[in-house]
């Protein structure tokens, strides 16, 4: 029996669904192994021993703000203590963190450009492959900055959701537009100016979205409103019940404010100026989202010049030429008043390039049959020029991310180094070694593993002064004090504390602590840093002998013993 020809196209589009899923699929593993690969290569302890230990200290019990001082929110350590409770404490679960929710981002920034865009895919797919390398790639592993934007985006998802539903109903905006909120108060908890700046955005659209109804508007951002509240309730609660509200506010918000923001705020209004406006980094990436974010704004004021043009009634459109400059201006007012590279300071680059490239795809074709006028020629000329220059700035993008990551350009110290040994340590065995690996001195594997060798054979509780925490949870023995990692003017004030150097004397002493190892040269020097603590100082002098060097890292051991 011939099948009558309705059953064609709905065959077609079920070959198109399956395609589809397959692409997903290979994009979805392609953004987990672009992570994971990038975060195995080469350890920098400075950075990647705060998130460990940080994960390990809850995965062992400790309470933040309560058993150790942190100057964000707690929530990356929280998911990296529970990954470490399903997945063991080693380096690979420590990598596979930040591949998972690198793979999470770059589903949902396929989801949420085929919400904005439905036809045609390509939009969707130029996105979520530049966020597959922009997000988590460049640091490659587990960080706050990118945990608060995992969450910010997770708001904008599901505010989006909601502004763009057919079926909405009170029931509904309530749970979507309370959960937007809840979610980016959970992204300011990660880490203060990502998470608030990123407000703003929300807050715009929920009136972007509502042009003709200003209580629709508002009803919206009270719903979000009052789902951040509702987070900042329990979170209070927790505080106060189980954590330290007072030390929670001296090290999240009193010396960030104080000795922190205003170091890194730019110099002068001029400065100021070309951060928020202009952006800073590499040329290829800069050139993008500017011009992406032009293509954005321009297109709004051409539609709205024509009385004619219906376009700016669509929600789906009004959302997306106001999102691509908005996130492009997040970018560079947090780049402003942090302390990061610029290229681990972009996580939405794929969402504006594809955004502005969506647009302009979508764009108000000339009528046929009519003769065209010099502006609507000019118009396709423009649009046609502009899709090239997206495509070709998304093309150098994509090249650079994935070098960026590969190389682990973000952390300098890794400058033409090779990848070739992974560590002897079992939990340490996803670890790729870079050679060379400089911190003032060349710092080679092999005095990594006889440390460990050191430390295990004599398995006895130890402390490690500055960075080298990750040896904690490499070898199941206690975090011994406050501090995840010392850093002045961050993690501790610049100005003496007495009570804090009491602290960790007291926690050494309490925890026993029988070896102390310090690290000769470290990056922000060790010697400078011993200093800010006296009494710690005084503890090493009177308690500890030194009994040996290995490459780096003296040891000293209880006199006792």
């Amino acid at each position: 029996m011939q099948l009558p020809d309705s059953s064609q196209p709905k065959k077609s589009t079920d070959l198109s669904a399956v395609y589809e899923i397959i692409l997903l699929i290979w994009l979805s593993i392609f953004a987990f192994q672009m992570t994971f690969r990038a975060g195995e290569r080469g350890f920098f302890a400075f950075d990647q021993a705060i998130v460990f230990d940080g994960g390990y200290r809850v995965y062992s019990g400790q309470i933040p703000y309560k058993d150790f001082l942190i100057p964000f929110g707690p929530v990356t350590f929280w998911l990296q203590g529970a990954i470490f409770g399903v997945f063991g404490v080693n380096y690979a679960s420590y990598i596979l963190s930040a591949a998972l929710v690198n793979t999470l981002i770059t589903g949902g920034s396929y989801y949420l450009l085929r919400k904005l865009f439905p036809q045609p895919k390509i939009v969707a797919y130029l996105g979520c492959l530049l966020t597959a390398v922009w997000f988590y790639p460049p640091f490659g592993t587990p960080w706050p900055d990118q945990t608060a934007f995992f969450f910010s985006f997770a708001a904008l998802l599901v505010s989006i959701v909601g502004l763009l539903s057919n079926q909405r109903s009170n029931r509904r905006e309530l749970i979507l537009f309370t959960s937007s909120g809840l979610l980016s108060f959970v992204a300011f908890i990660s880490k203060q100016n990502a998470g608030a700046f990123f407000v703003p955005v929300l807050a715009l659209l929920f009136f972007v979205a509502n042009p003709g109804s200003l209580r629709n508007s508002a009803k919206g951002f009270g719903l979000f409103s009052l789902g951040w509240l509702g987070g900042l309730v329990v979170f209070g609660l927790w505080l106060l019940t189980k954590s330290d509200l007072g030390l929670f506010l001296r090290y999240f918000f009193e010396i960030p404010a104080s000795e922190v923001s205003a170091d890194r705020m730019p110099g002068n209004f001029l400065e100021v100026i070309q951060t928020v406006f202009m952006g800073e980094g590499l040329p290829p990436i800069v050139l993008l989202t500017v011009f992406s974010s032009f293509v954005a704004i321009m297109l709004l004021g051409f539609e709205a010049r024509s009385s004619k043009n219906r376009q700016l009634d669509d929600k789906h459109r009004l959302i997306s030429i106001t999102l691509a400059p908005s996130l492009f201006l997040y970018h560079n007012i947090f780049l402003g008043t942090s302390n990061n590279q610029p290229e681990n300071s972009i996580p939405f680059v794929g969402l504006i390039a594809a955004i502005s490239f969506g647009l302009l795809l979508t764009t108000r074709k000339i009528p046929l049959g009519q003769s065209p006028k010099s502006w609507d020629i000019a118009r396709v000329l423009a649009k046609d020029f502009s899709l090239f220059v997206i495509l070709g700035l998304s093309a150098a993008a994509f090249w650079l991310g994935a070098n960026i990551a590969i190389s682990r350009a973000v952390h300098g110290i890794f400058q033409g180094a090779t990848f070739p040994h992974t560590l002897t340590n079992d939990r340490l065995s996803a670890l790729k070694w870079g050679e060379p690996t400089r911190i003032q001195r060349r710092i080679p594997p092999e005095d990594i593993n006889q440390l460990v060798n050191y430390l295990e054979t004599r398995d006895e509780n130890f402390f490690v002064f500055p960075d080298f925490t990750i040896f904690y949870g490499v070898l199941d023995a206690p975090s011994p004090q406050p501090l995840v990692w010392f850093h002045p003017g961050l993690t501790y004030s610049k100005a003496y504390d007495p009570e804090l150097d009491a602290w960790i004397v007291s926690d050494l002493k309490e925890n026993q602590v029988r070896i102390i190892v310090i690290e000769e040269n470290s990056w922000f020097l060790t010697q400078e840093r011993l200093d800010d603590f006296p009494r710690l100082e005084t503890f090493l002098t009177d308690h500890f002998r030194l009994e040996r060097q290995i490459g780096n890292f003296i040891i000293y051991v209880q006199k006792d013993h």
